[in-house]
């Protein structure tokens, strides 16, 4: 089974060139590129630098001596130049003045007074013209309805976005299956839009919008008129037009224009419930609240109703404020006294009692006699703040929610521990989002805790906690405060900061894959990371790095003003993050966890991505820019000389000649059966015991190996080399089955199999043998190396390098003359046939190969190239060979160059 590489989806390419462009017109020699002239020979020239081959995704690229790089396959058919592509950022140099968070996309408006989306958009939701999700901001579409609109609020919600311009006209785009456009039109399933669309504005010509309720099944305005109207959804009544809006089988019919809602008798209305459940609420103008739609989900008598229907009785005293959950409402009175009512399994209602309520007295504890400023409801967790400024909570709090250092819920009011973080805080506004809890205070600051998987605590690390703490602000946002507490969703939370940029924190992807935090990448933000607003600047280019880990691309240009720009390949720039004077040196990519690591120029590694054990760092782990990992331990004073990464793991060799690991317990390699979140030394009690290792590389199989100084191999983890038939994995290293006297300089290793290279030039491999993968004269697996045969001409040579690839593998013998074996059907193995050898077999020299000696080669797939002494290079096997034609060939053919 080939390994398939993922497409890295990317949204507004815009070209950033670093060499010249060309056109596909006279194909000449690569060397003419190289070497100027064709007698300028390198072999002849002692201080010319040869230059190298390598992979990059599915793309075969030369690098010159000079550091040029040209690439062939993939998309194209010859050696072009390398150019870079950086996605361009639509709120470079903006600022930005509103923000709404829904549970996948989000959309902010900044300072040119448009609209801007990211996330989740198969629906529309983005409103950019695309049906397609974006991992950064796009801009929603100015070309029609909002051509020239000025836009002052936006409402994003599960698959839908709102927008109400200066006019108090509002547009809406997703999908509008059950009306939710409001546009008017034929309720259809198949209804949806990608670029914001007029609602009707029958009803409402001539009003303007003093509140726009967008988080339930149905979305509704309060206008000038002090009427509400409402569309979309009409699940059991929530839109509140009576019984009239039902079928012929008495089913309610969902509105695609809005209606209003008939409040009894003459009344209006004076402010909407913020509803996310199955139900509407308002505050009425004779100052009770009615509620309307689902009564399952809060209305005290859990009655469904299709018209508003009081809903405070038992309050006693007017009604000056009405607050709103999923399962249940709070009202304030004159005289400051708080109300709940609706669910009451979690203690949601705060009266000491768990059963659903009418509208009954929070029961007062403490101080909270003083009475109450404000309440915050959520799904079964409520939270207010008290008129003396102290904050109390009650309702479910098993994941710490009710900040008083506990983890159980409460049936009354508990005091949130203000002896900590808050200490002399003043809080002005609290949020509270499934099941974690976020406070805004006058010290511009924000402060949060409850259940805190993947980040969404915001303070570096991916755990809750029952006690306020600190948002833990890092790299751009270091000596800069908050605005506000702007925008959070389920797991994800965006706010402004003081620089007017918007950063978000929490879970990167939504539970079917969609990058939640407009970033780049679907990594959860561990600390508030700042939304993609960056392009590549127009500073020189100082660093090219490319991956070096399983061929799986990978690539990062470094600018001179420190700034990093990272992606898949070369046509995906990401921004990612800023080292100022920090250079890296090696990158190292593996996509299977969407985890990458750098070690710079002071020989420290740094990790990010959405895999928290690659991270390397207990305190902050998921990160979609780069952490330091821990040196505090292990790697205390210590160097990094090289670091490898395979499937949910990464290992370095660091400057005391000694292995340290980290990640999934199989492939720590510390003898323990248990993760190991950070640096680890292998177990050294062993085989390894007085041993320094020289050379350390991954195999792809799901297994490390080191070369001791003794020049004997040792792995651990899984296709150990050692014939261990349990199909566990080996946790410690043990000592793979070479002949006794074997010693070995080189090593190659592929996705299926794993090439030793020995100081007599012998080479043994062990693994997958199908194909005759190994060599070695049979098709058949081996647990133990097995040394790959010599027939014929080869018996008294002696093998100088080899490379694997998925298929095939290819070596290059003393006489620098090309040996392949394995899978043939696609002239894999360059020798004019398309039979499998389960010996090596020579490639073809009598065409374009005639005479040429091969200092290196590179296989990928069913291709495999090789560069001359003379600087050319030559592709045979499957796809693209960089010879201007798409078809493969059985026999090496030139790589051509349009200069």
């Amino acid at each position: 089974m080939l390994k398939l590489i993922k497409n890295f989806i990317i949204y507004s390419i815009v070209m950033f060139t670093v060499s010249g462009c060309f056109s596909p017109e006279t194909l000449v020699s690569l060397k003419h590129k190289i070497l100027g002239t064709e007698n300028d020979n390198p072999v002849n020239n002692p201080n010319n630098v040869l230059s190298s081959l390598s992979v990059n995704g599915s793309s075969f690229c030369l690098t010159q001596g000079n550091g040029n790089r040209l690439c062939w396959g993939g998309q194209s058919d010859y050696a072009k130049t390398e150019t870079f592509s950086a996605v361009p950022s639509v709120l470079k140099n903006k600022t930005i003045k509103k923000i709404s968070v829904a549970t996948s996309h989000s959309c902010v408006i900044a300072n040119d007074d448009k609209v801007y989306c990211w996330g989740a958009g198969e629906e529309g939701q983005l409103g950019n013209g695309q049906f397609e999700t974006s991992s950064i901001p796009v801009a929603v579409d100015t070309s029609g309805v909002l051509s020239g609109k000025t836009m002052v609020e936006v409402y994003a919600r599960s698959e839908n976005t709102c927008a109400v311009d200066s006019n108090s006209i509002i547009y809406c785009w997703g999908n509008g299956e059950y009306g939710q456009l409001g546009d008017g039109g034929v309720l259809d399933a198949n209804r949806k839009s990608s670029v914001p669309v007029l609602i009707d504005m029958t009803l409402l010509a001539g009003k303007t919008i003093k509140q726009f309720v967008n988080k339930g099944p149905a979305s509704c305005v309060l206008a000038s008129d002090d009427n509400a109207y409402c569309w979309g959804i009409n699940l059991v009544g929530t839109l509140g037009e009576g019984s009239g809006n039902v079928d012929v089988n008495g089913n309610y019919i969902n509105s695609t224009s809005p209606v209003q809602v008939q409040m009894p008798g003459a009344l209006t209305i004076k402010k909407l419930g913020e509803s996310f459940g199955g139900a509407n609420c308002a505050l009425a103008s004779d100052d009770n609240v009615y509620c309307w739609g689902y009564g399952g989900f809060r209305i005290s008598n859990l009655a469904n109703r299709d018209t508003p229907a009081i809903e405070s009785i038992g309050v006693s005293g007017t009604i000056k404020s009405l607050y709103m959950g999923e399962y249940n409402a709070c009202a304030i009175t004159t005289s400051d006294v708080g109300y709940c009512w609706g669910r009451g399994a979690t203690g949601a209602i705060g009266n000491n009692n768990i059963s659903n309520q009418d509208a009954a007295l929070v029961t007062p504890v403490g101080s909270l006699a003083a009475g109450f400023k404000s309440f915050t409801v959520g799904s079964k967790t409520v939270c207010a703040i008290a008129l003396d400024d102290k904050i109390y909570c009650w309702g479910q709090g098993t994941n710490g929610q009710l900040g008083n250092g506990a983890n159980s819920n409460s049936l009354v009011p508990v005091p949130v521990d203000m002896s900590g973080v808050l200490n002399n805080k003043i809080i002005t506004k609290i949020q509270i989002d499934y099941e974690r809890v976020c406070a805004f205070a006058t010290d511009n600051e924000i402060y949060c805790w409850g259940l805190g998987a993947a980040g969404t605590i915001g303070d570096g690390a991916n755990n809750s906690t029952n006690v306020p703490t600190l948002l833990n602000k890092t790299g751009n946002l270091i000596g800069k405060t908050f605005n506000s507490l702007e925008g959070s969703d389920y797991d994800s939370t965006c706010a402004i900061a003081s620089d007017d940029k918007v950063y978000c924190w929490g879970r990167g992807s939504s539970p079917m894959g969609e990058p939640e935090l407009g970033t780049g990448r679907s990594a959860s933000g561990y600390t508030p990371t700042e939304v993609y607003s960056h392009n590549i600047s127009n500073q020189p280019i100082l660093n090219v790095i490319y991956s070096k880990n399983n061929r799986d691309g990978g690539t990062c240009l470094q600018v001179s003003n420190g700034d990093v720009y990272c992606g898949a390949n070369s046509s995906a720039m990401i921004y990612q993050f800023s080292l100022g004077s920090q250079k890296i040196k090696e990158l190292f990519y593996d996509e299977s966890n969407d985890a990458q690591c750098f070690i710079d120029d002071n020989d420290l590694v740094s990790c990010w991505g959405e895999y928290e054990d690659v991270m390397g760092n207990a305190v902050i782990s998921k990160s979609p820019i780069p952490r330091p990992i821990d040196f505090s331990g292990a790697l205390n004073n210590k160097t990094i000389k090289k670091l490898v990464m395979g499937y949910q793991y990464a290992c370095v060799l660091a400057s005391d000649q000694q292995v340290y690991c980290w990640g999934y317990e199989d492939y720590v390699g510390n003898g323990v059966s248990s993760n190991a979140l950070v640096p680890t030394p292998i177990d050294t009690t062993g085989v390894l015991s007085g041993l320094e290792i020289n050379f350390l590389f991954a195999k792809a199989d799901g297994g490390t190996c080191v070369i001791a100084d003794n020049q004997r191999v040792y792995c651990w983890g899984y296709g150990t080399g050692n014939g261990d038939i349990s199909g566990n994995a080996i946790l410690s290293p043990v000592e793979v089955s070479l002949p006794a006297g074997v010693k070995i300089e080189k090593y190659s290793a592929g996705p299926y199999a794993t090439y030793l290279l020995s100081d007599d030039g012998d080479i043994y491999s062990w693994g997958y043998g199908g194909n005759g993968l190994l060599g070695n004269g049979a098709a058949i697996d081996s647990l133990i190396p097995v040394v790959v045969s010599k027939p014929g001409a080869l018996a008294t040579k002696k093998f100088l390098s080899v490379s694997g690839s998925e298929s095939h593998t290819c070596a290059i013998d003393e006489d620098s003359q090309v040996y392949c074996w394995g899978y043939g059907s696609d002239g894999n193995l360059g020798n004019n046939s398309t039979s499998d050898s389960n010996v090596p077999v020579a490639i073809s020299t009598s065409g374009v190969m005639s005479g040429k000696s091969t200092h290196s080669l590179i296989s990928l797939w069913s291709t495999t190239c090789a560069l001359s002494f003379d600087e050319d290079v030559y592709c045979w096997g499957a796809g693209q060979l960089g010879n201007n034609t798409s078809t493969g060939s059985l026999v090496p053919v030139e790589v051509r160059y349009t200069p």
